[in-house]
């Protein structure tokens, strides 16, 4: 039976890169407040430390409040689309519990 077209092309893997080859990479991070320690924030972005900087220079509305932060966890992806999925995953209840686990370190986790 013929595949049904769906309008999108799904763009092929790219593959790992070769040798000397620089990509661009994508991140999901989660900073907790320095002040205000039960406070997170979720993010990403292309530029990982020119977004901290922006947070605790207090350019960004959202985290002025509890400036400054503390990197806690990140992770580098090569595909935006993928980056954005993951950060709304760990904006949502299992999202968060699941970062609470596995990303924070242990002096970290709140009880």
């Amino acid at each position: 039976m013929p595949k049904l077209q769906t309008g999108k092309r799904r763009r092929a893997a790219q593959g790992p890169p070769k040798l000397g080859e620089r990509r661009q990479m994508y991140y999901v991070y989660i900073l907790r407040s320095r002040t205000h320690p039960d406070e997170t924030y979720i993010g990403s972005t292309h530029d990982l430390k020119r977004r901290l900087t922006e947070h605790n220079t207090g350019k960004s509305i959202h985290t002025n409040k509890f400036k400054p932060w503390n990197l806690t966890a990140y992770i580098a992806l090569t595909e935006k689309g993928l980056a954005e999925k993951l950060e709304r995953y760990l904006k949502s209840g299992s999202g968060r519990a699941f970062a609470g686990r596995h990303l924070q370190m242990q002096n970290e986790r709140r009880s």
